[in-house]
């Protein structure tokens, strides 16, 4: 993380600066974005781990995501829970950092709130420091950062037990990477592009839809390598692209040859269909999940799924109407204006991320889209960055939509009612299975209060051990 930051600090911007009192000034404010900025995610992404993990005791009630039985399983120091062969560098990675907490004194499960919630930290450093690196100014990158952290699929997946912020991570990581590599490419495009293959494996094993982001490698090297489009083409995308997903596959043919392979062509047959490009309902809720309520929550507390119906309630609330403007537009200026700069290949590249997740998401468990989107939001805000400059106008716009963002998203995960089985899934997803649903599930008769009472569910409330 600190090389990381030092090389987004020499950036021609900073070294093109005068010496002195200047560019320490310079530099001491960089670092103190980047770290005020690590250390508010850090914080609250700690504090709602710790929430969640007591108050959710049931799976699918939080966008479908499996928290519950991932919060038992670090508890339980199993970190083979966290299901190795959907994403096996979160399960290494999670255990990795909870281990020597744990021989240090701290509990199981606090010492797992405290990995994930510093992988969100250290992830957010990076979103910072990819685009510091010659996308937009420090105060801007930050805000950007935190901008893209605070939509509602988002937090909300930062602030339970999850694995999503380990793919958050790998995917900024890979993006810096990325960056660092592509003037390289003009002198070696092939070991350039095989070394993004190598980075890019990085977001693979931790969420291999997320290989979509091995476009923005293409977008900021297309321009470097000699020769005509074909080559480039070659050198930029599809090298990379082979190299990566050689990374995904060859340890999973290495470990799990047979069982690993069959469980996957299991996954595929119960979760993904062609037909739900032809089926209205599908499309109606999956575009307002993707372009909507991703950024913004469209009810008071956290459910399994939302419709399309439930645009109204989100459009009828005023804040949540005003949020949805703030973020859509910093999201439309910045992408328009930045198709028109030096930045363009980086934009369209970006926009291509997020084209081949809708597709991909569309055609694998639509219903349960939130779930997976913290990818394609950032990918919109890398889009964004280069065009909202570095002026008082764009700071003002972009805190004032953080503002609105951070009012209405996360507020919602702390409801009552998001954690209680008979309110929190009213439309299940059509792969869920019957005893999947929150109401089925073994802790789903925990005591709780009434429905219909904003506010905390107790943090002394803890669920029964497995």
């Amino acid at each position: 993380m600190v090389s990381s930051l030092a090389t987004a600090l020499r950036s021609p911007r900073v070294m093109g600066m005068r010496l002195g009192h200047d560019h320490h000034r310079h530099t001491a404010m960089v670092l103190g974005c980047a770290l005020a900025l690590m250390a508010s995610i850090f914080c609250l992404s700690f504090a709602r781990l710790e929430f969640s993990r007591t108050a959710v005791t049931t799976n699918n009630c939080i966008l479908g995501a499996d928290t519950a039985s991932y919060a038992r399983a670090l508890a339980n120091q199993q970190y083979s829970g966290l299901k190795p062969r959907k994403h096996p560098l979160a399960a290494a990675l999670v255990g990795g950092l909870a281990r020597p907490l744990i021989a240090a004194g701290i509990s199981p499960a606090v010492a797992g709130s405290l990995a994930l919630a510093l992988i969100q930290a250290v992830g957010a450093g990076l979103i910072f420091a990819f685009l510091y690196h010659g996308l937009a100014g420090g105060i801007t990158a930050a805000l950007v950062a935190a901008l893209a952290l605070s939509t509602f699929g988002t937090v909300t997946i930062f602030g339970v037990v999850e694995t999503y912020g380990v793919t958050v991570m790998a995917i900024a990581l890979a993006c810096l990477a990325f960056a660092a590599l592509a003037p390289r490419a003009t002198g070696a495009p092939r070991l350039s592009g095989a070394a993004a293959g190598a980075a890019g494996a990085v977001i693979g094993l931790a969420n291999p839809p997320a290989l979509a982001f091995l476009l923005i490698y293409t977008g900021l090297s297309w321009r470097h390598v000699p020769g005509g489009w074909i080559s480039r083409l070659c050198a930029t995308l599809l090298l990379p692209a082979a190299i990566a997903s050689l990374g995904v596959v060859l340890p999973a043919l290495i470990f799990d040859p047979v069982a690993g392979l069959a469980w996957q062509e299991l996954y595929l047959q119960r979760y993904a269909s062609a037909s739900n490009f032809t089926d209205p309902r599908i499309i109606g809720d999956y575009l307002a999940s993707f372009f909507l309520f991703a950024f913004v929550a469209p009810l008071d507390h956290v459910q399994c799924r939302y419709v399309v119906a439930d645009v109204v309630a989100l459009l009828r609330d005023p804040m949540r109407a005003s949020a949805l403007l703030g973020i859509g537009g910093v999201c439309v200026t910045g992408i328009v204006r930045g198709l028109t700069g030096g930045t363009r290949g980086v934009v369209l590249a970006a926009l291509g991320s997020v084209a081949a997740l809708f597709i991909f998401y569309l055609f694998f468990n639509p219903d349960e889209a939130l779930l997976y989107s913290s990818q394609w939001t950032l990918a919109l805000m890398i889009a964004a960055a280069p065009g909202l400059g570095s002026g008082v106008r764009s700071a003002a716009a972009l805190v004032v939509a953080l503002a609105l963002s951070l009012s209405v998203n996360i507020a919602p995960l702390h409801n009552r009612a998001s954690a209680d089985p008979r309110a929190c899934c009213p439309a299940p997803p059509a792969t869920m299975l019957d005893r999947e649903r929150p109401l089925h599930q073994p802790w789903a008769d925990v005591a709780r209060a009434p429905l219909g009472q904003p506010g905390c569910i107790s943090l002394d409330a803890r669920e029964t051990p497995p």
